[in-house]
């Protein structure tokens, strides 16, 4: 796809980060070759100490700004609420996230861009767990979206998103509104993704991998692969945090009282058969749902011998 000369799209990346002195260089890199389209980077440091801060700095290029350091957020999703806040999106397309530490494919975003002429709103897309050159593994995110998963997980990493300019604009102004509740939500992502899906936005996941997902001891949440991942998560879910997010995000949007969440928080008899029934519609993945199965039939359990 070609555009005439000085029409390309114009999409304004937001990138975080904290930290990430090691890899940031090569996934500017990788962004600023993007194909086809008309990047600039906005990003927004959380107070790295690592040098990250001075970095960014020292770069002398039009197409990267650097945001004023004001609020330390400790957290990728604050870091990326300010993002969303405070960049002028006016002269832009489109809106597209990042990570600090990934590579882009150098056709990511003409990718997202064809996904998005067919008719969504928003879209993400697979990914290469990417270790080193010697050791990858392609990751299987676009799965079919069910009813309710935009309550329950987000469709992939943040850093795969591509958005319309109207529904980053959106989000904004409900950020704006539910400024005060944002401190009890972890994942901008899972956030991003409910809200489009709640206002009747189209999400859309490309079978195709996009980028190299870097993965190294200072990953959030990481690939989601692996026993070990799967592992730290039911550690997240055991402990409360996982379900607590789910109540968190449907409250915001009013959810709360919606079939999904009440049938969890009864997790009588009844409702724990209308979940398992309806799992599909609530994880993607056929190991998540099996996992959540395993994990309603335990609190059903722990319920009903209490």
């Amino acid at each position: 796809m070609r555009w005439p000369i000085n029409s390309n799209p114009k999409v304004a990346i937001l990138l975080a980060t904290y930290n990430g002195l090691k890899f940031i260089d090569a996934q500017i890199n990788s962004i600023l070759g993007q194909v086809d389209l008309d990047v600039t980077i906005f990003i927004s440091d959380d107070f790295s100490t690592d040098g990250t801060w001075e970095y960014l700095n020292s770069i002398n290029n039009p197409k990267i700004e650097i945001l004023t350091r004001t609020t330390n957020y400790k957290s990728a999703s604050g870091n990326f609420f300010k993002l969303i806040r405070e960049v002028d999106f006016a002269p832009f397309d489109y809106v597209a996230l990042s990570d600090q530490d990934d590579i882009w494919f150098n056709n990511k975003l003409l990718i997202s861009l064809e996904e998005i002429n067919k008719g969504a709103d928003a879209c993400s897309s697979d990914i290469i767990a990417y270790w080193n050159e010697n050791k990858t593994q392609y990751i299987k995110k676009s799965q079919p979206i069910g009813l309710w998963n935009h309550l329950f997980e987000s469709p992939g990493p943040g850093c795969t998103f591509f958005l319309k300019k109207e529904l980053v604009l959106k989000f904004r102004d409900f950020l704006e509104k539910h400024s005060d509740s944002l401190v009890k939500i972890s994942f901008h992502d899972w956030l991003l993704f409910a809200f489009a899906r709640t206002y009747g936005f189209k999400w859309s996941i490309i079978p195709q991998a996009t980028m190299n997902y870097r993965q190294h001891s200072t990953n959030i949440m990481g690939a989601n692969s692996g026993f070990a991942s799967y592992l730290r998560r039911y550690s997240l879910i055991t402990t409360g945090w996982y379900f607590d997010q789910v109540f968190q995000t449907a409250t915001l949007f009013n959810l709360h009282n919606s079939s999904p969440v009440l049938e969890l928080l009864k997790s009588d008899f009844k409702s724990t058969v209308f979940l398992i029934q309806n799992v599909k519609h609530i994880r993607r993945k056929k190991i998540d749902q099996l996992l959540f199965v395993f994990l309603l039939l335990k609190q059903w359990l722990i319920k009903r011998t209490a």
